[in-house]
Order: structure tokens, then sequence, then C-alpha cells
């Protein structure tokens, strides 16, 4: 068996490699010292939380694959659910059976929790139904709860054990009185696949399900209602999903093998780097402490990250005392491309009539003699402002360098010019930006150009991200003649954010065409 060193991992990753088959389940332990995992080679196994080492033996009893498994309230019990129909109690320090397996489910157990006073656990299965069962007599607590159509993938507690919610086959979502055994309300409808995974925030008031139509949504509990737009996945089918301890996060595991964070108060996906797992992701859980987050995915892998403990870091550093090189290293660990090392060295960094007060456009050549624009971003004293303006310029840079769609002009790197500028390398489109396009070519299709500036748009909204500064300036047009969206500006948050246009004003944003969150503040609304 071999492991990963926790220090050779900027993200402080451990990887545990010993199931013999897919993981399809993990959790943290109550304290955050552990961690429990299911596999489909039939086992459960523990492993620390600290170091890339296992805790005992595998846990041996299921005659077919662990779906989920979970830790009591107080660490000591932990319950498995499996396709071989049971759900069985296991000794935490013996390794040891508790009892005869839970059975009553006619289907594969797809998922169990512990309530949060460890009296109960509920399930979900294959079957249609949703059981409660009384942990210190091992039976069944109340009736089955029907009413799903189809399977269930998901179910979790409400933090005050008056509630469950499940997610379904079905591609519904559905919240139970665990006294009644009856469905509070209507279902949640409104994914278009299965939903693979919901969980409930700390304050029980939402929760969230993760589906297979690749979107995560959040619910009013008390509504039933979305509650705002759907958080629009870029890495397949959503597996799993959990909040943070505190509420401010949502983590996620896909189809496609990443791992991705999501905040909670502006729907923005934050971090979606962590990729080393090389199949799909099943299982993801924040640990108590909330600085980390465990992952169980198809290449046979249970790892554990210290990611939100870096993003934290990397949050804070962001201020007007941040050096270049250090902002760079920090969109470096988020997953921007380093450029430095495929520039031309011969070809130099020729300055053009283009810049603002913040920074300038230059043209550059790639070794492979690739065109280039270079955006420069330059470290100045502007006042009280710095700290919102470089720490928002920072997530525009990063969020500018997830998107990929045929209308959003693609970064293709960051490189650190001449010791005291951030460069952005982009393609250089040699018909420059639409309005010299328009007097160059006053034929061109103007329907179809609104059509590709409405298809970059809306993919921008999927990621709840507005154009902050939409103008024809800022759409570039590519020697085919497709129109691409560019220095978005883009207004997540009512701050300032850097363009980089023709203009020489420091943040030139147009008013007419400027969001309305943007021009309360510099602006007339008159």
């Amino acid at each position: 068996m071999s492991h990963n060193s926790p220090t050779e991992d900027p993200l402080g990753l451990i990887a545990h490699e010993g199931h013999e088959s897919f993981v399809y389940s993990v959790a943290f332990s109550p304290d955050g010292n552990s961690v429990v995992s299911g596999s489909e080679d039939k086992t459960v196994r523990i492993w620390s939380a600290h170091s890339p080492a296992p805790i005992g033996g595998p846990f041996r009893g299921h005659t077919a694959g662990v779906c989920s498994v979970g830790y009591s309230p107080l660490g000591n019990v932990v319950a498995s659910g499996s396709l071989d129909h049971t759900i069985r109690l296991w000794d935490v320090n013996t390794g040891t059976q508790i009892d005869e397996p839970l059975s009553g489910h006619t289907g594969c157990v797809n998922s169990i929790a512990f309530s949060p006073n460890g009296k109960f656990i509920a399930s979900g299965s294959a079957d249609k139904s949703v059981r409660m069962w009384d942990v210190d007599t091992r039976t069944p607590a109340t009736d089955p709860f029907w009413g799903h159509d189809k399977g269930i993938c998901s179910v979790d507690f409400s933090p005050n054990a008056n509630q469950v919610a499940s997610g379904s086959w079905d591609r519904t979502v559905r919240v139970w009185d665990t006294e009644r055994g009856v469905v509070i309300g209507r279902p949640f409808t409104g994914h278009h696949d299965v939903v693979r995974s919901v969980a409930y925030a700390p304050d029980g008031y939402q929760v969230a399900s993760g589906s297979s139509d690749d979107t995560l949504q959040l619910w009013d509990i008390r509504s039933g209602k979305p509650i705002g737009r759907s958080y629009k996945s870029q890495n397949g089918s959503i597996f799993s999903v959990a909040f943070s301890p505190s509420g401010t996060w949502i983590v996620s595991g896909s189809s496609y093998g990443t791992v991705c964070i999501w905040d909670v108060r502006t729907g923005q996906l934050v971090a979606d780097t962590f990729n080393k797992d090389t199949d799909w992701v099943r299982s993801v859980k924040f640990s108590p402490s909330g600085r980390s987050i465990v992952s169980g995915s198809g290449d046979q892998k249970v790892m554990i990250w210290n990611v939100m403990e870096n993003l934290s870091r990397s949050n804070n550093l962001v201020s007007r005392n941040t050096s270049i090189n250090e902002i760079f290293g920090l969109l470096l660990q988020r997953g921007c491309v380093n450029l430095t090392s495929q520039m031309d060295p011969e070809h130099g960094f020729s300055p053009t009539p283009f810049g603002g007060g913040y920074g300038d456009i230059r043209v550059g050549k790639l070794r492979n003699k690739t065109k280039v624009a270079i955006k420069t971003l330059r470290m100045t004293s502007t006042g009280q402002s710095d700290d919102k303006l470089l720490k928002h310029a920072t997530h525009e840079i990063y969020l500018w360098s997830r998107m990929k769609h045929e209308n959003i002009h693609r970064l293709l790197g960051v490189i650190v010019v001449e010791g005291h500028s951030l460069g952005m390398v982009s393609e250089w489109m040699h018909n420059g930006n639409l309005r010299d396009y328009m007097l160059r070519h006053p034929g061109f299709d103007r329907y179809k150009t609104c059509m590709q500036i409405a298809s970059g748009l809306a993919y921008m909204h999927e990621w709840n991200a507005i154009h902050g500064d939409l103008k024809a300036m800022n759409v570039l047009v590519s020697s085919e003649g497709v129109a691409q969206l560019t220095d978005f500006g883009v207004s997540t948050i009512s701050v300032a954010s850097i363009g980089f246009t023709t203009t020489t004003s420091a943040l030139a944003l147009s008013a007419r065409w400027a969001v309305r969150s943007r021009t309360t503040s510099g602006f007339s609304e008159k």
C-alpha cells in the first residue's frame, strides 16, 4: 500500500489508498480526527484525518458493496448501508459488528444518516421508501415513509431531527415529518434528472440538492421553492453535496472527478481545481471545523484536503500590501495556468496605445509564435478602496480563467511582467473590438452578432456573474467574425473592478451600459 505525504501538496492533500474498488461514501468523525469510508469492495474502513495511515483493519460483514457510511454523534459507532439491502452498526474501537443487521428494505440501501441526538438512523432505499430505525433497540422506529415514485438516492436529518429530506430518481426532493411519517408540503420539483444528494443547511431552513442534470439547487424548507438560480456545474453530474458547519460554503463532488466549493452568499463557484481524483467523485463532506474536506472517488481513493484553510488564507492575504508575486501564486493555487515558460523572450512585450490607470494592454508572442494580448495589472495606491479592488480583481481573473465558451474571450494564462505587473494572457484578436469592426464592415450580420453576445451573457449568468460594463468596446471579434465578451467588470458584488479598455479612465465604466448596482456608486442615477 502506498501513500502520499501530506506535505507534498500545496493544498495539504492526504491520499488514502487501500480499498479495492470504488469508494461510494465518506464522512468525518465528530472530533475531526478520523474519516470513515465505504466501498464497492464490501468493506468499511477508518483512516487518520491527519496522516496517510489507516486506523485498524477493514470492517467486514456486508455481502455486497457499501453505499453509505456515517458516524454517530458520539463517534463511537459507525453505520453502513449496503447493496445487500441491510444496515449494519460497527463498534469503532473494536471494528466488530454490533448485533444483527437492520433488515426491512427490499432494495439497495443507498443512503443512511444519524439523527443529531444519535437516537435514530434514517435510511433511503431503491425500494422507494425512507425508514427510521431506533439505534438502541435496532428495530424500526416508525412505519416506512412512502411517496417517491422511484428509488431514493439520499437522505439527511434536519438539525432539530424533526424532519428528514430525501432525493430520488423521480427527480424530486421531499421533506418528511419524522413524527408522523408524512410529506411536509408538496415535493420540490425543478431538477430535470436524478436527485443524487440532499443536505440540510446548519440553520435548518434550507436544503441543498445535487442532480445528474449538472446543477446544485438551494430550497427554502418553509415555502418549498428554489432559492435563487441553480448553481450550474461545468463538471458533469453532481453526485454529492454538503454544507460547511458555518453554512457559508457548499462542497460538491462530480462525475468528472472534481471537487467544487460554492459560496452560498454570492452563489459563486470559488474553487473547482481540486481534481486530482482520476474518476468520478461519489461523496464529499466537510470536517467539523470546516477547514478540511474529504472525498471518495471511483479511483478507489479517499482524499483529505485542507482547502478551506487555504481559501480563507487567500482571501485574507489579498490586500493593498499584497505583492503581485503573491497574487500570482494565489491564482496558480486556484488553477490558473502559468504561461511564463511559454512566452517568447525574444519578442518581449510591446506596448499598445490602449490602457487604463490600473493597467495596460501589450502585445506578446508565445514560443509557438502565436500572437497574444497581455493585459497588465499594476500595483497602485489609490486609498481605502484598494483592499476591495484587489480582492475583486483577483476573483475576476480567477472567474475569467474558469469560463470556457465560444462567445467568451478566453484567458490562456497568467504571467508576471517585469517583476511588478500581473499579466493576463489571451489570444490577440486581429479584428479588434466590435465598435471598430462595425466601422470597417458595415454590412456584417448584426442579428447573428447579437445572438452571440446574448449566448455569452447567458453563459456568464450560469456562473451567477453579470457583465458589469457591456458595450461595443468590450466585445472583441475573432478572425472568423465571432463575437466574444471581454473586460467583464463582473458585478457579483457592488464594488469596483478592473477594466482594461481604450480609455484612460482608471475605472472605465459606461454609465449607460453598466448594471444598476454599478451605477449607485460613482455615477448619478439621473
